[in-house]
């Protein structure tokens, strides 16, 4: 059976440093994906005894616990614990694992349950047009409610005053119809962005249920639409599904899961035609039966990182240019992206002692805005400031050396200028051998070219988070003082890597930079081309999927220019 104190816990701690709170959506469906009936006249019985308890059990270890306004109105829940529940999970889990147990197993009393501490959740209702009634009995049992509409209060004095009275209940109101996002590296309002009065942006809403609220665990029970909007965000908002499926067949129902239902304000800008896709897919996902009922508890995966892996034979499968008609696109040896380019274990003592560096050079803190305005949530260095010690020579350094050379906790100057130096080689190997495929030829003249590399540059963005985005706008780099090839290393996290036309920023292209990989750029995609981290996570976006990013060090070197 299902741990619950356990999973939530662990969850917890794994999330404690984010923004948000906790996320488990949790919802109960027909053997054919329906939690509710076509006419939705009535509440759809789907969960058995035994499987109705490990809800509670996990209602009683969450904080909160989240509906939509349609499933408050229709199902008028109580949203709380029943304690005879729990103590029937707690029998269940102590004396039956997997068999199904009987009604009269276990007599439900304050006397055989002595120990039993009874957390109650706080509601938390998404109304956008505060329809909940002052008569629901999540209001009426006053477990501290909250509920989040978008109204414009100018125009609805009629629910300003709804607001109120709900208020005198007790319940805690939060209108997000002012609440916009700002991801821009300026802090100007985005004009793509208008607040909606007809959604609630859910990034927006975890962020003030844990700074304002205190929330660190939210149960997410339904219904539909909420469930849909939860799902197609990711991991990025939820870091854990429990299902229940019930041994019916419902035929014409409600669909637990759509791509069609959110809308752009569950995200916080952008064009989120972009981001819903129909699969889900679930990992690591453990099966258990509770009495007639199998529950599958599992992790939510939405990024393609994987199976691009997989499937990718050549650079071009990273590189997206379905916007960009074919005439616009640059040629095929001018942007390369090799995944894998660094194994893992040195990837993680890279990653490591870079962290160290930086950190002993620029501190804990990062640096909301760089001098230009490009990149914001951020630390960098030079190699040059790092005092290498000792020069290393040109011959050639092996991937043996490079991990003798990391196996120091803190490895020291020269063995950073020998993997500085491992990455330079191998990055001229990878064009040269690029420059021998498309030329078709073993003697091209550019086989083994050597090329003049200026010191690397090591850039550290932060995790992008609700409160403190991060990220690089478009730009060029510096045309009098670099030359025309720039190759960098990705450690740490996948990222997304947007470009766009300087003449005309309509035509554009994006490139999934998976962890560990090499890519490369010079001709037109150098000189003619903006290229971008975005700094607004909704962008985050490769092949119609969202990349979740976490926090990034990419290692960049670039050539030097004729005149120097």
């Amino acid at each position: 059976m299902i741990d619950v104190v356990e999973l939530v816990t662990r969850r917890k701690e794994e999330v404690k440093d984010l923004d948000r709170p906790l996320v488990v959506v949790t919802y109960a469906q027909s053997i054919d994906g329906c939690i509710g009936a076509d006419d939705n006249a009535q509440p759809l019985l789907l969960s058995g005894r035994e499987s109705f308890s490990l809800t509670h059990m996990l209602r009683n270890n969450c904080a909160a616990i989240l509906v939509g306004a349609g499933t408050a109105a229709n199902d008028n829940p109580r949203l709380a614990v029943n304690a005879d529940f729990v103590a029937l999970h707690l029998h269940n889990q102590e004396h039956n694992q997997e068999q199904q147990t009987s009604q009269n197993n276990i007599q439900t009393n304050e006397h055989n349950r002595p120990n039993l501490i009874i957390r109650h959740p706080r509601p938390v209702v998404l109304d956008p047009s505060l329809r909940i009634s002052l008569a629901a009995r999540l209001v009426q049992l006053r477990n501290s409610p909250i509920v989040f509409c978008a109204f414009d209060p100018v125009l609805s004095p009629d629910l300003v005053a709804k607001q109120q009275a709900l208020e005198l209940e007790h319940v805690s109101v939060v209108n997000m119809h002012s609440f916009t996002p700002d991801f821009s590296l300026n802090n100007k309002p985005n004009p793509q962005n208008p607040t909606s009065s007809s959604a609630i942006n859910i990034p927006a809403m975890l962020f003030v249920l844990k700074s304002r609220f205190n929330v660190d665990s939210l149960m997410v029970e339904g219904g539909a639409s909420i469930i849909s909007s939860f799902l197609s965000l990711g991991t990025r908002f939820v870091d854990q599904i429990i299902i229940t499926i019930a041994p019916l067949l419902v035929g014409n129902g409600i669909r637990a899961y759509s791509s069609q239902i959110p809308t752009s304000s569950n995200f916080p800008s952008t064009d989120t035609s972009l981001i819903f896709t129909p699969h889900v897919h679930l990992v690591d996902p453990v099966y258990h039966q509770y009495g007639r009922d199998i529950v599958v508890s599992a992790r939510v995966y939405r990024s393609t990182i994987e199976s691009a892996r997989a499937a990718a034979k050549k650079s071009s499968e990273f590189i997206d240019f379905s916007s960009i008609a074919e005439q616009d696109q640059p040629r095929s040896d001018e942007l390369l992206i090799v995944p894998d380019f660094v194994p893992v274990d040195v990837h993680d003592a890279l990653v490591a002692a870079m962290t160290h560096k930086l950190s002993r050079l620029m501190g804990a803190t990062y640096m909301e805005r760089h001098f230009d305005g490009v990149i914001t949530g951020y630390k960098e260095a030079s190699v040059s400031a790092w005092g290498f010690q000792a020069s290393v020579p040109d011959d050639a350094i092996s991937l043996a050396q490079v991990r003798d050379a990391l196996k120091a906790r803190i490895p020291d100057d020269t063995a950073m200028a020998m993997v500085i130096r491992w990455i330079e080689a191998s990055t001229e190997a990878v064009i040269s051998q690029q420059q021998q495929l498309l030329s078709n030829s073993s003697n091209s003249s550019n086989s083994n070219q050597k090329i003049s590399w200026l010191p690397p540059h090591i850039l550290e963005l932060r995790a992008p988070t609700f409160q403190t985005p991060s990220g690089i706008g478009p730009h060029v780099d510096h045309l009098g003082a670099f030359g025309a090839k720039i190759a960098g290393v990705c450690l740490g996290s996948d990222a997304v890597m947007r470009f766009a036309q300087k003449d005309d920023p309509s035509r554009s292209f994006s490139a999934l930079l998976p962890n560990r990989c090499l890519y490369f750029q010079c001709g037109s995609v150098r000189f003619n081309y903006t290229h971008e981290i975005p700094v607004d996570p909704a962008q985050h976006v490769f092949k119609n999927v969202f990349i979740e990013r976490g926090r990034r060090i990419s290692v960049l070197i670039r050539d030097s220019h004729p005149t120097q």
